[in-house]
């Protein structure tokens, strides 16, 4: 069985190496390679798939974690792939994709046995390989989107460091994310409806002073010879 998807030379070298696995992997569901996905899911077998996931670590040290994101996409896509862009390749991280998983108001950390898989996931300790693959199965059976597959290969890499730095971030996308950015909302001018007449914005008509009786009286008692002079 030979993969059809590009291997990893034939990705360019500009591209980063979490985002080149990721676009494999897509690949792969692409062009509907069976053989390599079900490869994928038995990461305890030595297959080309698996060698070939691991190839585009950037160095032996996280050959494991990129062996380890492509079992999980494989999981996710098992029997049942999606084409859509944001299944292929994922978005957020692996907390922000728990957090929308559940019903109803009762979604990621509301939701008490999503809130206890995520302690375990980030409890201290090496790579949680199969609460993580207890969370990609829960994602899928909720019908939620995956985390970004490039995000998660990049995070499984760093995930020894001493400052876990990574669980940290899981933890403020699963617990206490950030609010979207407001967006402003242009000024909306106003036009009259058709059929109607739009608002008269011309100054006020200046009233006209209305002659007292008392002036009207005193020009009919005009001498006449004056009124004459007019003509």
């Amino acid at each position: 069985m030979t993969p059809t998807a590009a291997s990893p030379d034939q990705i360019p070298v500009t591209t980063a190496p979490h985002d080149a696995l990721a676009g494999w992997l897509a690949g792969l569901v692409r062009t509907w390679n069976k053989s390599a996905i079900c490869a994928l899911q038995r990461p305890r077998d030595v297959t080309d798939a698996l060698a070939l996931a691991g190839r585009f670590a950037p160095c032996e040290k996280d050959r494991p974690a990129f062996e380890l994101t492509a079992s999980l996409f494989a999981l996710y896509h098992a029997g049942l792939p999606w084409r859509e862009p944001v299944r292929l390749y994922g978005s957020g991280n692996l907390g922000s994709a728990l957090r929308r998983v559940g019903s109803g108001k009762l979604r990621g950390p509301s939701d008490p046995g999503c809130d206890r898989l995520f302690k375990q996931l980030v409890a201290p300790g090496p790579v949680p390989r199969a609460h993580l693959e207890h969370a990609i199965r829960r994602l899928r059976t909720d019908d939620r989107f995956p985390p970004s597959w490039s995000q998660l290969a990049h995070d499984l890499a760093a995930w020894n460091t001493s400052q876990r730095e990574v669980q940290h971030q899981w933890g403020r996308s699963f617990w206490a994310p950030k609010p979207p950015a407001r967006t402003t909302t242009p000024e909306r001018t106003v036009r009259p409806s058709s059929g109607t007449c739009p608002p008269d914005h011309s100054p006020p008509a200046t009233p006209t002073r209305k002659p007292s009786s008392r002036g009207a009286h005193h020009r009919h008692n005009q001498p006449a010879d004056n009124q004459n002079a007019l003509f």
